[in-house]
């Protein structure tokens, strides 16, 4: 993962769900009219939506067997449409649809490849959003690992500190889990609420020229040359660091991206079956100094031989990204040695 920024709306969510419920969501920009909202795919995301409202047609594929209904020819005034199924897109979907609309999510992946990815830290502020979603402390306790301690050493595995994050009795401090497990769990309560999602839906067009009231999505599946279209009352771009709304709609130019790099490249990986180091529940932070700072911890609770999912981070000052994958792994042994990193737990 990379950090970039780039220009991103600051309406107010509580005005676009007015603004959904009597079908007004005009904001000019460039002789065009759309309501749109890009979000990062973290999460973080929820506890943003949650602070924010306290509280499409949707489309579904077979995989996740939810039934295709009549809420296909809802009025567009009340339907929402989520570009992007992680955790940000279920996150404001189901929230949407707790404030009485009925969101519809299109995701272009498959869902073997949403279930992707690395591990999240989940704060006490996105745990208590994550319950406020459906998604319950005990499930996120169970299918993650509490981390109890943050742990800070010099690459050489000296401890310079330690943070409690045990919580305040009632909400652990963080939760560690894996992304993939996450959006299976938003997945699962959206099924429930009745939320529909279609995968492998790339989205090709996003027009609301026509009718300033109403906005019209255009997508194709994969293997279908025949276009869906799905009318809706606002879009919003949770479509991750190459969104196609971020692209077309805030640039002007869908063969220009707005990104900024920092800078920072984070190289991340995800270890199976990992002996369980200090007390099984620590996130261990080491180095910083000199631009390269290491990041473990575990996101699965240890089994019976002691052998845990771990997440790692290694977080490396650069002038220029590296996208020739084939080097990375070369690269961040070369990192690893030359700072001196060594903790022998």
């Amino acid at each position: 993962q990379r950090h970039f920024s780039s220009p991103q709306s600051s309406i107010n969510l509580k005005t676009i769900v007015q603004r959904s419920r009597n079908g007004s969501s005009k904001v000019n920009h460039k002789s065009e009219y759309f309501t749109f909202v890009t979000m990062k795919l973290s999460a973080n995301i929820a506890a943003c939506l949650l602070a924010s409202i306290s509280g499409c047609i949707a489309f579904t594929p077979a995989s996740l067997s939810v039934p295709r209904s009549s809420r296909l020819f809802v009025e567009p005034a009340t339907k929402p449409i989520i570009i992007g199924a992680g955790v940000g897109g279920l996150s404001a979907a189901l929230a949407l649809k707790a404030a009485g609309l009925e969101p519809v999510v299109l995701e272009q992946r498959s869902s073997e490849r949403l279930f992707g990815g690395a591990g999240i830290n989940c704060q006490a502020l996105a745990i208590d959003a994550m319950n406020t979603l459906g998604v319950s402390t005990s499930t996120l306790e169970e299918a993650g690992q509490v981390i109890k301690k943050q742990s800070y050493y010099t690459p050489d595995g000296r401890h310079v500190a330690s943070l409690d994050k045990t919580g305040d009795g009632t909400t652990p401090g963080q939760i560690g889990i894996h992304r993939g497990t996450l959006i299976q769990l938003l997945l699962d309560v959206a099924k429930s609420r009745d939320i529909e999602v279609l995968m492998k839906h790339h989205v090709s067009s996003i027009d609301q020229t026509s009718s300033p009231g109403k906005i019209t999505i255009k997508s194709t599946i994969r293997s279908n040359a025949i276009p869906t279209i799905v009318e809706g009352s606002l879009v919003i771009g949770a479509d991750g660091l190459n969104s196609l709304v971020r692209r077309h709609y805030i640039s002007g130019n869908r063969n220009k991206d707005p990104q900024h790099y920092h800078g920072v490249t984070h190289y991340r990986g995800v270890v199976e079956n990992f002996p369980s180091f200090l007390d099984g529940s620590t996130m261990v932070l080491a180095g910083g100094v000199k631009g390269v700072k290491a990041v473990v911890y575990p996101i699965g609770n240890p089994c019976e031989k002691g052998l845990q999912t771990i997440n790692w981070v290694l977080a490396v000052e650069e002038d220029e990204i590296n996208e020739d994958a084939s080097t990375h792994c070369a690269h961040i042994v070369k990192l690893v040695r030359a700072n001196g990193f060594n903790l022998d737990f």
